[in-house]
């Protein structure tokens, strides 16, 4: 339970003086409120110069994208005409005299603790006040579908921590604004059982981490072994077709620039050679499945639907998949014939040219010699000197 630390819940009363030790210094308004929503939201406070910089594990295929944005019950707030239209909702529900809205602060010892709880972005934050926010509104007789609230993720001091604000719309159930401590403590449970489970799954994440790349890898090395067995054998029709076709020199590499007009063709036979043969396909889904299991835990924590991870081992698979295919062409009769049938044009070439050159100086000396046959004619009819 002491994983979190939770402030005492204050509450904000239209018409009358603000909490003790607060920073509101005129009676409390619509305006006052709403300004605290500007204030809970700027943008200083929520600078992320200090969130953790994790490279390894499974938090590698994690981001945040919204790490700014206020959630409010309404929806994320991501510009300025939304929150506009939030604070006149604000507006809207406390500007009555005797109107009530409540805050509590919930914060984390330090950066380093909140990394062990798998609080990393704000979409880790929200997965929690998801789960625990509802069940403390309920608890403390807030029907959720009658409550306006927002909140806050702040990381500007030496622990991140979240302001919640909330108050009642058209339906005003509450006439005081103190909570008893026992309010306090189920806030504080209901957070702090989510952050538990959290940490459990963080736990057996990073421990299962290392060996679960071990077996994918292994997994990942048996389909490679079998398309070696396809391709050392005889060759199938739609590879052969490929081989006639592909450039005789330059990079024979998957993804190399050579490649480009051909990998749809070789994307074909790879999908051909998972899906036809049993042993391939069979070997192919338990991977499958070792790539689906890390992602659906990756899903769970960050409450977001991750494609990424299991996209890259996709095409991981596809490019060694190809360069296999492509190392097998490069000994291949296929391409030797195609070599001879070239060194053969070439050498037929080089006699045509020959003969042709041999014929082409032939005549030359033949048209020289005939001139000077007739030179030599000429010089003695006219009695000149030879």
């Amino acid at each position: 339970m002491n994983k979190v630390k939770i402030d005492k819940i204050r509450y904000f009363e239209c018409g009358s003086p603000p909490p003790e030790n607060s920073s509101f210094k005129d009676k409390m308004s619509a305006d006052s409120l709403s300004g605290y929503s500007n204030y809970t939201g700027r943008e200083d406070a929520k600078d992320d110069n200090k969130k953790l910089d994790v490279e390894n594990g499974y938090f590698s295929y994690t981001s945040s994208h919204h790490f700014s944005a206020t959630r409010t019950s309404e929806g994320i707030i991501e510009n300025n005409k939304d929150r506009i239209n939030f604070q006149k909702k604000i507006r809207k529900y406390f500007h009555n005299d005797g109107d009530l809205a409540w805050e509590n602060v919930l914060s984390i010892a330090d950066f380093e603790e909140a990394h062990r709880l798998g609080l990393n972005t704000i979409e880790d934050w929200e997965n929690v006040l998801n789960k625990a926010l509802p069940k403390f509104f309920k608890y403390a007789g807030f029907d959720l579908d009658n409550t306006l609230w927002w909140w806050d993720l702040h990381v500007n001091k030496f622990h991140p921590h979240v302001h919640v604000i909330w108050m009642e719309k058209e339906r005003k159930t509450k006439t005081e604004g103190y909570l008893p401590p026992k309010y306090l403590m189920a806030l504080k449970r209901y957070t702090a059982i989510e952050l538990e489970a959290r940490e459990s799954l963080c736990k057996k994440i990073e421990c299962e981490y290392n060996d679960f790349f071990r077996k994918k890898d292994l997994k990942m090395q048996q389909i490679l072994t079998k398309t070696d067995v396809i391709l050392s054998g005889k060759i199938p029709k739609d590879i052969q077709k490929l081989y006639r076709i592909l450039p005789k020199s330059g990079r024979l590499q998957y993804n190399s620039y050579h490649m480009r007009n051909y990998k749809k063709i070789i994307d074909e036979i790879i999908n051909n050679i998972i899906t036809s043969n049993p042993e391939v396909k069979a070997a192919y889904d338990k991977w499958l499945k070792e790539i689906d299991l890390l992602e659906n835990n990756l899903n769970n924590m960050q409450n977001s639907n991750i494609s990424s991870f299991k996209d890259a081992e996709l095409q991981k698979l596809y490019t060694k998949m190809g360069n296999k295919i492509l190392k097998y062409y490069k000994n291949s009769s296929i391409k030797k014939d195609n070599q001879t049938k070239n060194i053969n044009s070439y050498n037929k070439s080089n006699i045509n040219n020959a003969i042709l050159g041999a014929y082409c100086i032939s005549l030359i000396h033949k048209q020289q010699h005939q001139m000077e046959k007739s030179i030599q004619e000429f010089l003695k009819i006219n009695n000149l000197e030879i």
